[in-house]
């Protein structure tokens, strides 16, 4: 149960590293669909100077820089909160590299090779015991392997799907 759970706990950082990078990544594409709609309404301003002014043009160029600044002002909102956040997300992307480091010490090679061999096939190598249950296959553990897995001295594995038991 020890080894299992910590190779639990390890599972978890890595999901949530991956979450905090997935924010990122969508930042970077809010941010450029903000710039992006900026140089279309850019665009839109040189084409409607290019032609001849009247009443319908200035209408239209107005509208084009009120969309424009309304843009910037929601570019700017979206990099201040991604300030605020960054740095929260950044210190716990690296507590959790700290945790994940720490496991790669602490869990013994041959339960690593163990590990990497389940992770192949199994979307969720590590799953939890509930009601006395496996809950990658849902099956009830037998009573050798549920006496192991209480004792927690060593890597416990689903007889049925062959998942660590955590």
């Amino acid at each position: 149960m020890l080894i299992g759970r910590k190779f639990f706990e390890y599972e978890q950082a890595n999901r949530r590293i991956h979450e905090i990078e997935q924010k990122e990544v969508e930042y970077m594409i809010q941010k450029e669909k903000y710039l992006n709609e900026q140089e279309i309404e850019k665009s839109n301003i040189a084409q409607l100077q290019a032609q001849p002014i009247n009443d319908d043009i200035r209408i239209e160029l107005a509208l084009c820089k009120q969309r424009i600044f309304l843009l910037q002002k929601d570019l700017d909102r979206l990099e201040e909160k991604w300030r605020e956040e960054s740095l929260i997300f950044m210190q716990e992307k690296y507590d959790l590299e700290q945790k994940i480091n720490e496991f790669k010490t602490i869990i013994p090679n041959q339960h690593w090779k163990i590990y990497q061999r389940i992770k192949e096939t199994k979307e969720n190598p590590v799953v939890e015991v509930k009601h006395q249950m496996c809950t990658g296959c849902f099956m009830p553990l037998s009573q050798t392997n549920l006496n192991q897995w209480r004792r927690g001295k060593d890597l416990v594995l689903c007889e049925v799907c062959d998942r660590i038991l955590a």
